[in-house]
């Protein structure tokens, strides 16, 4: 029984090659944790504050514990979180998240506006735009698809 030899323009096959949304890169994780943190921070903020303002004032546990209360502060939560992070992106080009996770973006602040409007529809169609990234070759959301824009490696600052 002979081996027969492939000829030398074939290449082997390797395997199936893994799914990008099942094996995520390190800058999708490094997106996930940026946008993670700027949630955490956020809720942090705005829960110090909405603690703040019932710390002192004559409000019983029935109205803090009312579904429309509940649901206005949810309302809130998401909105200041859009906010700030739009904020933090069209200022200063990354947000506390992006910049501990060392990505940024590049380009003009106008460009960055529109991707920070572009999220809402990203993130309000079921999280679909988000989920468009992972299934996307160079891991783009919506909003960055829509702006061209898309955050960047930093690279590392040496002192």
């Amino acid at each position: 029984f002979q081996a027969q030899a492939q000829p030398q323009n074939q290449s082997q096959d390797t395997g199936p090659v893994p799914a990008p949304f099942i094996i995520p890169t390190l800058y999708r994780t490094r997106r996930i944790l940026a946008f993670g943190l700027d949630g955490i921070v956020t809720a942090a903020i705005l829960v110090a504050l909405m603690s703040r303002a019932f710390w002192k004032s004559p409000v019983s546990a029935d109205f803090l514990l009312n579904p429309a209360l509940i649901g206005f502060a949810v309302l809130s939560l998401i909105f200041s979180n859009w906010l700030a992070q739009g904020f933090e992106e069209i200022c200063f080009k990354t947000t506390i998240g992006k910049w501990v996770f060392r990505l940024r973006l590049e380009g003009p602040r106008a460009a960055i506006a529109l991707r920070a409007l572009f999220f809402l529809p990203s993130a309000g169609l079921m999280g679909l735009g988000i989920l468009w990234s992972l299934f996307d070759a160079r891991s783009r959301c919506w909003e960055d698809l829509a702006s061209e824009v898309k955050p960047i490696s930093r690279p590392i600052l040496k002192t």
